[in-house]
């Protein structure tokens, strides 16, 4: 795992390595970047954190796209990542979405990748945020929420 030692050195993630990133997302997503997708690899909210961010168009004003249309590329991206990176998961407080009880059901979920969802008939780009575990993302659990997706996030901690 060369990937794993030149992160773990450090406490902040260099210039050099947010390149290898980069070009390891563009060699695993090729097929899709073909297809006119997009990945930008930068600092998140702290210099030990990075995101990595798909999307199609600019990513300000993203395309809206099919979870359904990147799925075949992107669930084997995400097992290589996940294989080489240490992918940073977050604790979500959120409504079940595959509950049959109620809309008042909410539970804590461990989760690694954010879907900027778009509702359709909203203005231009206003999106609310879906995240999802690693079996939901690897076994294709995204369901109803992955018809309108302008960006995805995936973030990687260097701890």
């Amino acid at each position: 795992m060369r990937y794993l030692k030149s992160f773990n050195e450090g406490t902040s993630f260099l210039p050099e390595d947010l390149n290898e990133l980069q070009y390891f997302c563009e060699t695993y997503l090729a097929y899709l970047i073909d297809e006119g997708f997009d990945i930008r690899v930068r600092h998140g909210s702290r210099k030990d954190r990075v995101r990595i961010e798909f999307y199609k168009g600019e990513i300000h004003f993203p395309i809206a796209f099919s979870w359904d249309d990147v799925k075949d590329h992107y669930i084997p991206f995400y097992q290589m990542l996940s294989k080489e990176y240490e992918i940073s998961t977050t604790s979500v407080h959120e409504p079940n979405f595959y509950s049959k009880v109620s809309n008042d059901d909410s539970e804590v979920r461990t989760c690694s990748v954010k879907f900027e969802y778009r509702k359709p008939g909203r203005q231009l780009w206003e999106t609310e945020p879906r995240w999802f575990t690693e079996d939901e993302i690897i076994n294709d659990k995204v369901g109803e929420l992955g018809k309108y997706v302008g960006v995805i996030s995936i973030f990687l901690d260097n701890n």
